[in-house]
């Protein structure tokens, strides 16, 4: 297979974990119930698994603001309303808007208690604390998006070369469900400044409610548990130098304690569902916690200066810059495509890498040249799969995609046949059901794709690379 002349590229690991479909219609009627609020956004509202180690919680959101102040440039913001409330935060957005940062009264080195939050007792509720919020969007033609938002009053970041990078007050993080006819489609996982999506079958769940495990410290939120290294936003590797935990610590039931609201995006305002939760708050536009501290704070540090390694940085937007009116289950991002994962429950994604030929040229011609790579992969993933039994299963067979779709930053696209593979490569697509075509299509096992934006040093590429099926790619 000939090469893009300026690119190459070169898969660097897959660990496939599939799980078999769960039904996607409710069974039995949800006691839970909130007058005017879609019964599926709570049937089928996520469960978190916090992390054993992390010691903050999910927190109030009233009470974050009992603990900060309005700032702007680190100085106060006059006038502001005292005390501020979830009836009167909205008010910002004249003096300050976006650049308005809730600012601890405390010291946060001190490590003050309510940045604790409070633990969730034995039937996963935050008892004293409501620390989530729905919001609902409905979209029209049966298309109902539930967004969760989970909020905590202290992130604490990873650790690398001994140091905690990215430490903010304020954290807020959410899951969205994409509904057809009050049936989940698909659900999106914030992490970081991205996440991931999924097609509701793949996930765990505990019942119908889908799975969520929060990372220690950070709580990015994610499909399975483990190790998730996300060095390069956006890319969810099962190791690296910046490393998220997760694991099964306390099972927290964030609508067990929530507010409800509808958004209508034709005029971008919220009503709550129970006709007495304050609005206001959501309407919000600037950041909740301090802002980044210069370098001439004594709590700041840095490694070797670079920017991207402080220690402390700024709190978080609130739930209404999170894109609540998407094209996508994704939010945009540079007109990157939507993968929505599928059959791929616990599972770390492999990534592709695009680098430039006149870079590392040598590398480019080994790697072309020695298609024994592509083996590996086949062999190396096989394996995997078999170890679960799923390629056993004839459903599975005859549903792959025998092309390469190569984009550049022109725009040009060229499909490559997958059919020159060396004849070891052959006999291990045969094995796995691999049949080659000049066609995209779906199968159970879904569409192994890959997407990589790289600035600056690397142009942008758009890449699909159909082998394996094991996601779906929807374009923006």
């Amino acid at each position: 297979m000939a090469p893009n002349s300026n690119f190459l590229w070169a898969v660097l690991a897959i660990a496939v974990y599939l799980q078999p479909n769960t039904s996607a219609m409710p069974v039995g009627k949800d006691k839970r119930q909130v007058a005017g609020l879609p019964p599926y956004v709570l049937s089928y509202a996520p469960k978190v698994w916090l992390q054993s180690q992390d010691p903050y919680f999910p927190s109030d959101i009233g009470a974050q603001l009992v603990h900060t102040k309005p700032e702007v440039n680190f100085n106060v913001v006059d006038g502001a309303p005292n005390p501020l409330t979830l009836d009167n935060l909205a008010s910002l957005n004249a003096p300050g808007g976006g650049s308005i940062y809730l600012t601890s009264v405390d010291d946060i080195t001190t490590n003050p208690p309510w940045l604790n939050g409070v633990k969730p007792d034995g039937n996963g509720k935050t008892n004293g604390a409501t620390s989530c919020t729905v919001v609902v969007n409905d979209r029209g033609s049966g298309n109902v998006d539930a967004f969760y938002f989970y909020f905590y009053a202290f992130n604490e970041g990873n650790t690398v070369f001994g140091q905690e990078i990215g430490d903010h007050v304020g954290d807020w993080e959410h899951n969205m469900i994409r509904f057809k006819n009050g049936v989940p489609q698909a659900i999106w996982y914030s992490q970081h400044s991205y996440g991931e999506a999924f097609t509701y079958s793949s996930v765990e769940k505990q019942g119908l409610r889908p799975i969520v495990y929060s990372a220690k410290g950070s709580h990015a939120s994610y499909a399975t548990t483990g190790t998730h290294d996300h060095t390069i936003p956006g890319l969810n590797l099962p190791a690296g130098p910046i490393e998220d935990h997760c694991d099964q610590g306390t099972l927290w039931d964030p609508v067990a304690n929530a507010y409800f609201y509808s958004f209508a995006a034709a005029s971008n305002t919220f009503m709550a569902y129970d006709g007495t939760s304050s609005t206001n708050w959501l309407q919000y536009l600037g950041q909740w916690g301090d802002q980044q501290y210069p370098n001439s704070d004594k709590r700041q540090k840095k490694i070797f200066n670079i920017a991207a390694t402080a220690k402390y940085t700024s709190g978080p937007t609130g739930p209404v810059d999170k894109y609540l009116n998407r094209a996508d289950v994704c939010p945009p991002r540079d007109n990157t495509p939507c993968f929505r994962y599928s059959r791929f429950a616990h599972a770390m994604i492999a990534n592709v890498y695009f680098l430039r030929l006149n870079l590392f040229p040598k590398l480019a011609k080994d790697l072309v040249s020695h298609m024994s790579f592509h083996g590996f992969f086949w062999n190396h993933t096989r394996k995997m799969a078999e170890k679960f039994n799923d390629v056993e299963d004839p459903r599975h067979r005859n549903k792959c995609v025998g092309t390469v779709e190569l984009q550049g930053p022109n725009g040009q696209t060229r499909a490559v046949n997958l059919e020159g593979l060396t004849k070891a490569d052959a006999e291990l697509a045969a094995q796995f059901g691999y049949k080659p075509v000049f066609k995209r299509e779906f199968g159970y096992l879904s569409t192994f794709s890959f997407a990589v934006s790289i600035s600056s040093l690397f142009s942008t590429v758009t890449t699909s690379f159909s082998t394996l099926c094991t996601l779906e790619a929807h374009h923006q």
